[in-house]
């Protein structure tokens, strides 16, 4: 049988008497009533159930659900004097969330009912809106209220409510608020894989592991673990990435982070040992997401932004049915030479660079050079090459046509 605790206030010779009665409901008052020497109130707490459309108790709902309970009052004694009514919203155990309600006055004992939310895990809170409905005379008025919190605890004042137990003495509050849901968090349970694992696909391996040896050319696939631990949360756009080093190494470690907006981000190293010339990864632009531990893969797009590349997969819920894993490739691409220097144009045939240059490659000190490095060398040492010659000859034509005009004018002269 249910206990009610009902507190009797009384004055005697100007001070206050506070004395906790229990009994039994059924033995000694009617379930859900209150007795007292003034104000004398009777009620009950009921919830909405959108799916009957109707109040009732108990009622079944989810984290994120908006609720709506009524507490419904009536004053069959005297006139209360600075009535409330009360909802104290306990802790979230066995799957349930237990509301109690009150009504009182300064001249009255308090009623008390409660209302139970049966939700598909524990743990889950509740958060009462500002404010609430107020309905008197049998809701023929509607009025809207502040609500005043103190902890889990919403009160709304009625005041003065007229006794008898006539129309103008009954009344209803109504109180809304959400389900909460718990934080989500990512991959700390005893179970959980390791967040990032890698696997060589050009040497064939079949393992995940870490740390991995590679070459040059190499393609390396990237496992991220995912998985949101508590039930009944959900983790808010989910992202899962991968940092790499922007520069090339022997040694390259990787980052796999698992994000989301509304919980902390985790995040594992996983390590290339390339042998060989120093490489960097190149990552490609569709990964292969495998969510709700399904082993069938989706290509989802991956998003590239400096050395990290990311993979939004949505808002997660926490259950083990709810883990996945998104796989990313990477080349192990050789690090680029510098640019060669552009090479002079060959000039005009006629003058042969090519021809003169054998000519004369006796008198070049160039010793085991290949004969292409040999011809790169001389010509650039000769530098002027067949258009200098060109002019060289034509100063020579110029300087023999001068002598010969100054001997014929020496002998004009004589």
């Amino acid at each position: 049988m249910k206990i009610i605790k009902v507190l009797s206030k009384k004055v005697f010779t100007g001070s206050v008497l506070f004395s906790m009665i229990l009994f039994q409901a059924g033995a000694l008052m009617p379930q859900g009533q209150a007795f007292a020497a003034g104000a004398k109130f009777e009620g009950n707490l009921k919830l909405w159930d959108s799916a009957k459309s109707s109040w009732e108790d108990p009622i079944s709902a989810n984290a994120g659900d908006r609720i709506a309970m009524r507490f419904a009052y009536k004053n069959t004694g005297e006139t209360a004097k600075g009535g409330a009514v009360t909802i104290d919203f306990k802790d979230n155990t066995n799957k349930k969330l237990v509301f109690y309600g009150y009504v009182d006055a300064d001249n009255s004992d308090y009623l008390m009912n409660t209302g139970t939310v049966n939700v598909p895990v524990s743990g889950l809170q509740f958060t009462f809106d500002n404010t609430a409905s107020w309905y008197t005379s049998s809701g023929k008025k509607d009025v809207n209220v502040d609500i005043s919190k103190e902890g889990k605890r919403a009160i709304v004042a009625v005041g003065e409510v007229p006794g008898g137990g006539g129309i103008t003495s009954e009344g209803y509050v109504v109180f809304r608020g959400t389900i909460s849901s718990p934080a989500p968090r990512f991959n700390y349970q005893e179970g959980d894989e390791e967040l990032l694992k890698l696997l060589n696909k050009t040497k064939g391996d079949t393992t995940w592991q870490d740390p991995v040896s590679a070459n040059g050319g190499d393609v390396i696939a990237f496992n991220v673990y995912y998985h949101n631990g508590v039930v009944g949360s959900v983790a808010k756009n989910t992202k899962v990435s991968i940092e790499f080093p922007g520069e090339s190494g022997n040694k390259i470690a990787t980052v796999g982070i698992v994000d989301a907006d509304n919980t902390s981000a985790v995040y594992d190293y996983g390590t290339i040992n390339v042998s060989g010339m120093p490489e960097e990864l190149t990552f490609e632009k569709t990964a292969l997401w495998y969510p709700n531990g399904s082993s069938t893969a989706t290509e989802v797009p991956v998003t590239i932004s400096g050395n990290k590349v990311i993979v939004d997969i949505g808002d997660i819920k926490g259950c083990w049915e709810y883990k996945g894993r998104v796989v990313f490739k990477a080349t192990l691409s050789k690090t680029a030479g510098p640019t060669p220097e552009p090479k002079p144009p060959v000039e005009t045939p006629g003058e042969v660079l090519g021809a003169y240059t054998e000519q004369e490659l006796g008198k070049v000190p160039v010793t085991g050079a290949p004969s292409a490095v040999a011809l790169t060398f001389i010509s650039g040492m000769l530098g002027y090459g067949a258009v200098a010659r060109k002019k060289l000859k034509e100063k020579l034509l110029g300087s023999k046509l001068q002598s010969a005009i100054d001997i014929a004018r020496k002998k004009k002269s004589l």
